[in-house]
């Protein structure tokens, strides 16, 4: 579960970071979803 959440944030961070700011609505949940589901894999899941 940690992993998933700690996965989420950072995807979401770095997607809003690294996108244009015309992109941000699609680029930071799409960071956050995958994230979480790397964060879910790295944690065991």
């Amino acid at each position: 579960m940690e992993g998933t959440l700690a996965g989420g944030v950072l995807g979401g961070a770095l997607g809003g970071a690294l996108a244009k700011k015309d992109n941000w609505i699609w680029s930071i949940p799409a960071g956050a979803v995958g994230g979480a589901l790397v964060g879910c894999q790295v944690d065991g899941g």
